[in-house]
């Protein structure tokens, strides 16, 4: 969920992390799926990021954390086919999906490279069942360790 009073060359910043995440991950398989939040924010040495377990508002995850943040830019709910990075395939499909509305971004890791569209929202249909329909793609990465 992007902060609306958020300047709009620091929601650029926010989509260039997003950018980034996709282009940093690291990580063979499992069909065990992990949620997590990243929150990305700003405090007085400039732009940074932390994950929480589960899906939701990070503000309380903020509090919780001790972190000292001058500004939160936004939060991108991850999906991942695996437990843990130790965990992770080789090969990933990356949708990432906007809500209807516009305000939150959630990615969905699929395990493999996966080009065919159909397939892909058979998949993300049966991981988010009718709450997808709140959703839309937008773009697909794929990645290779």
């Amino acid at each position: 969920m992007l902060n609306p009073r958020v300047p709009m060359s620091w929601r650029r910043s926010f989509a260039r992390f997003f950018d980034r995440y996709h282009a940093r991950w690291t990580g063979s398989t499992s069909s065990a799926t992990t949620r997590v939040t990243i929150v990305v924010y700003i405090d007085e040495e400039g732009e940074k990021q932390f994950e929480l377990p589960g899906w939701g508002p990070s503000l309380q995850g903020v509090i919780d954390s001790g972190i000292e943040a001058n500004f939160l830019l936004g939060q991108v709910w991850v999906e991942r086919p695996y437990r843990a990075l130790t965990d992770a395939p080789s090969k990933l499909t990356v949708v990432d999906l906007w809500s209807i509305d516009g305000n939150r971004r959630m990615a969905q890791e699929l395990a493999g490279h996966i080009v065919d569209r159909a397939r892909i929202e058979e998949l993300l249909a049966q991981r988010l069942g009718t709450a997808l329909s709140e959703c839309k793609p937008d773009q697909v990465h794929y990645m290779t360790r």
